[in-house]
């Protein structure tokens, strides 16, 4: 037996509904000590490292707090801030933000290609369009339902091969490790020390992200949720 499509839809409208209330009645259970739980949904990002050292340090300062960390790009994190199962949602890229508060953060990420080190193009100090003609190339979800580098292909957009997409870059990274494609990604997502087979060379001309942490407008945030906020604006001042 399998569900209809409108039983699928009530099965995965329920999961969340029993998320919205475990976390209310969680957060609603909270004495004058904070606790409770603070749940994020971020795609990744260097700038993730800002908000897990706040968290540590919460963690620290208040042992009953509870983190939850939801990966996945906007469109996931928008779903899960829409319905209220997370508290917060962290953005990569200049997206619509304005139906959001925000908060941006100070680093970017940049754009460029992920391949082993044995590939000839390791010896190049940057990647062009003009050097992924020919070859096997896997590129983000996000990047490429929201085709951002439709620009930067420019005349080589049709002598690139996207054979597929990733959504979350660690199994994209062991398709490159299999010699299977090169990858477009953001910088410091994977493992390109000495000990590795891969590496990573920016594309030129260069492409940055902006990094944001969003949240409703319409909603009270709980007061572990105000103490994470009060903490990252206030790790931002400091740089």
């Amino acid at each position: 037996m399998t569900l209809t499509s409108a039983g699928q839809y009530l099965f995965e409208q329920a999961k969340e509904i029993l998320a919205l209330t475990a976390k209310t009645k969680s957060n609603l259970q909270s004495t004058a000590i904070i606790s409770g739980d603070l749940t994020i949904a971020a795609g990744e990002s260097i700038a993730m490292q800002r908000i897990m050292n706040i968290l540590s340090n919460i963690i620290q300062d208040y042992p009953t707090v509870k983190v939850h960390i939801l990966s996945g790009d906007y469109e996931f994190a928008k779903k899960k801030l829409n319905v209220g199962t997370v508290d917060f949602a962290v953005i990569i890229g200049n997206l619509p933000l304005s139906n959001y508060a925000s908060l941006q953060l100070p680093e970017k990420d940049t754009w460029g290609v992920l391949m082993t080190k044995d590939d000839p193009l390791a010896k190049k100090d940057h990647i062009t369009a003009a050097d992924l003609a020919g070859r096997n190339v896997l590129n983000s979800q996000q990047a490429e339902t929201m085709h951002y580098f439709d620009s930067w292909f420019g005349n080589y957009k049709d002598q690139i091969n996207i054979i597929g997409t990733y959504n979350l870059s660690f199994n994209g990274t062991l398709l490159v490790k299999n010699h299977a494609a090169l990858s477009l990604t953001l910088d410091k997502l994977a493992d390109v020390s000495d000990e590795s087979n891969l590496t990573f060379r920016p594309i030129y001309p260069k492409m940055t992200e902006s990094i944001t942490v969003i949240w409703k407008h319409s909603t009270n945030l709980s007061a572990v949720a105000e103490l994470f906020l009060n903490r990252l604006q206030a790790s931002i001042a400091e740089d």
